[in-house]
């Protein structure tokens, strides 16, 4: 009963009111706040969202009174691709149980009861911010506070990194900000601007490894790559002659080009200066261009 329409604190100081959330230091601490210049403490779930799906490929059977059979749950099958697990690199059959339920309850109009209902359940569970990958048709509604996400799907990995949901994209490939702005792009007639977003979120679980780790990955990959050219640029920059880079790393590289050329590691106990700088740039590049094109299209939100 102390909060207001969006979840801020009514019992708690007034502060100035912008029409969008942002960040203020308040008796020595940082606060959100809401568009009102309310208090905001964000206590939230992702996945607000009913349509994910099952794989029932090879194991239909295993569900008791599958409806996936019946013609008035057709629209529930689908396929979607599997990364992990027993269906990794395929595009299985899948099953929409939850929506195939919700459709049993509430009928046709299933869809909008079921957004409607979110935000009551959310509300009645003390929630009030809608987290990271939820229904578009959920928290658009205007009813709960959100954020939004966007990635840098279709940049060009650095070749030589590794992770468990892919490589690291290479941010000094003009594929990744080109990537990164076209999806920010897209945000431009829904998300951005919109009082009940909080912000955005970029990419997801990204396999930043050690201080080390993304040099290695870009010293492994081609020549060509971009993140390696960087790398061997600014160490060019700073030693002028290979000869003084061979002498800290213990090296035996007959030139810039053959640097470029080679994939071998150096040793990480004498590389690490060098090593840990350029993972710094990396990850400097990554934040900036990202906070850049969120920037550029919704200069209100975090």
């Amino acid at each position: 009963k102390d909060w207001d329409k969006y979840g801020g604190w009514t019992g708690g100081p007034t502060l100035h009111a912008t029409g969008f959330f942002r960040t203020e230091k308040v008796g020595g601490k940082w606060w959100l706040v809401d568009p009102d210049g309310r208090l905001f403490f964000s206590h939230g779930i992702d996945c607000v969202r009913m349509m994910d799906t099952t794989p029932i490929e090879e194991r239909a059977a295993w569900f008791e009174d599958f409806p996936g059979d019946q013609t008035e749950f057709k629209e529930f099958l689908s396929q979607a691709y599997a990364l992990k697990g027993h269906y990794a690199g395929r595009s299985p059959q899948c099953f929409g149980f939850a929506a195939a339920n919700l459709n049993r309850k509430y009928g046709d109009n299933w869809r909008q009861v079921y957004a409607d209902t979110a935000h009551l359940r959310l509300r009645s569970w003390g929630l009030n911010t809608i987290a990271n990958w939820s229904d578009s048709s959920v928290y658009l509604l205007g009813r709960t506070p959100y954020t939004d996400t966007l990635g840098s799907r279709g940049a060009k990995m650095i070749e030589g990194s590794e992770g468990y949901w892919s490589k690291f994209p290479d941010v000094f490939d003009p594929s990744f900000s080109n990537s990164v702005r076209r999806a920010m792009e897209g945000k431009r007639n829904s998300t951005a601007n919109d009082a009940w977003c909080i912000g955005y979120f970029s990419d997801n679980e990204m396999s930043w490894g050690d201080d080390t780790s993304l040099a290695l990955g870009a010293l492994k990959s081609a020549p060509q790559q971009a993140a390696k050219r960087e790398f061997a640029g600014d160490l060019k920059a700073k030693y002028g002659d290979i000869a003084k880079l061979n002498a800290v790393w213990g090296t035996s590289h007959g030139s810039w080009e053959a640097l470029l050329d080679s994939r071998a590691l150096p040793d990480k106990a004498k590389a690490r200066d060098d090593l840990s700088a350029f993972y710094v740039k990396t990850a400097e590049t990554y934040f900036r261009v990202v906070r850049d094109a969120i920037k550029a299209v919704a200069p209100n939100h975090l």
